[in-house]
């Protein structure tokens, strides 16, 4: 039987500790050559041009196997991409141009003993804490181990879980720094991390 998960219910059960210990053991499974990783695939297509904009349907996908866990992963998104000039500047942007404005993204697992699919969940939470807690085994790994002081550039819809994610593996940060190039932006996302931030 395929489970089948929203957003709201994998938010409830994931948390950024999880999904540290999680990607720490994928990444020790891939060194060992105990685990498979196919990097991920762009397929883009042109779409009708507004003035001074370049808009692509971008369909994207990357898997993977962890066969300790018996099982195989598949991430497919369906986006519409933008590039335009800002502060005299290309800059791409992904818009949520689903119906409800939202954005389209999959991850199905599948059974390597019984080959059918386990489950079928969006990718948005997911996509978020994993790159969150990738950066922060990064940063582990990188960095010493009393950091007191940590930066993150950008203030994006991603930035809140690098944050997460390092305060995750560095309980002793006592402040930490943020770069945008919007001052609103930036203002606003030091107000929502909170103190910590």
């Amino acid at each position: 039987m395929t489970l089948l998960l929203n957003a709201r219910e994998i938010e409830q059960v994931l948390t950024m500790r999880d999904a540290v210990s999680a990607m720490e053991e994928g990444f020790h499974d891939l060194a060992a050559g105990n685990g498979v990783n196919r990097p991920r695939s762009h397929t883009y297509v042109p779409r009708p041009l507004p003035p001074d904009e370049d808009r692509f349907y971008l369909f994207k996908s990357m898997d993977g196997a962890l066969p300790r866990l018996g099982m195989h992963g598949l991430r497919i998104s369906s986006d519409l991409l933008v590039e335009h000039a800002v502060g005299g500047k290309r800059r791409r942007e992904k818009i949520p141009a689903a119906p409800g404005g939202k954005y389209v993204g999959l991850l199905i697992l599948f059974s390597l003993d019984t080959l059918e699919p386990l489950a079928i969940m969006p990718d948005g939470y997911l996509q978020r804490i994993r790159v969150g807690a990738t950066s922060a085994v990064a940063a582990r790994c990188l960095a010493r181990t009393n950091v007191r002081r940590a930066a993150v550039i950008g203030t994006g819809w991603q930035a809140g879980a690098q944050v997460n994610g390092l305060f995750e593996v560095f309980p002793s940060i006592e402040g930490m720094k943020v770069y945008s190039l919007n001052a609103a932006h930036r203002a606003a996302f030091a107000e929502k991390s909170g103190p910590r931030g």
